[in-house]
């Protein structure tokens, strides 16, 4: 029995227009039955096995994009995590270097701490030192001084220069 376009499409799931298209790649002519265009079992069948030719075609290419769409994801996500890796590391590597930077900044503050304590304790000794000849000056300075008459340095006044 002869079907019409619209009864392949129908069965098919498929568009007028994809049955259209399918009568023309597949050089098929319809038969007109009135104002109807109708083809054979034959043809039919034909257009079945084409469709569901394209159709594996469609699936299996179908597949393929999507295996690559996955692979292309699967890479994105292995780039992304890489990229994520290598932020962290690069932050590491940076707060590590901080880290040392710090250290050694502490390392130099102590060693000065270090050695203005030592020159506050060297200070403190020589103050000691000197506070205590301060104590003996003023010692000696308390004590009357004892001139010695010194010939040279005796003052002569202007009648003892005379009798002399």
């Amino acid at each position: 029995m002869d079907k019409t376009i619209k009864q392949i499409a129908e069965e098919l799931s498929v568009s007028k227009t994809t049955i259209a298209n399918e009568i023309k790649k597949l050089n098929i002519e319809p038969k007109k039955v009135g104002n109807r265009f109708v083809l054979s079992l034959a043809d039919v069948e034909t257009i079945k096995t084409a469709l569901s030719s394209d159709k594996s075609q469609n699936e299996n290419a179908n597949n393929a994009n999507n295996a690559k769409f996955a692979d292309n994801a699967k890479n994105t996500n292995q780039t992304a995590k890489n990229a994520q890796e290598n932020a962290k590391n690069t932050n590491e590597n940076a707060n590590q270097q901080l880290i040392d930077m710090l250290q050694k900044a502490l390392e130099d503050k102590e060693n000065t701490i270090r050695k203005q304590l030592e020159t506050i304790d060297t200070l403190t000794k020589t103050n000691a030192v000197l506070s205590t000849k301060i104590a003996l000056l003023e010692d000696k300075s308390q004590e009357p001084e004892v001139i010695t008459p010194d010939e040279s340095n005796i003052k002569l006044r202007w009648w003892q220069k005379i009798f002399q």
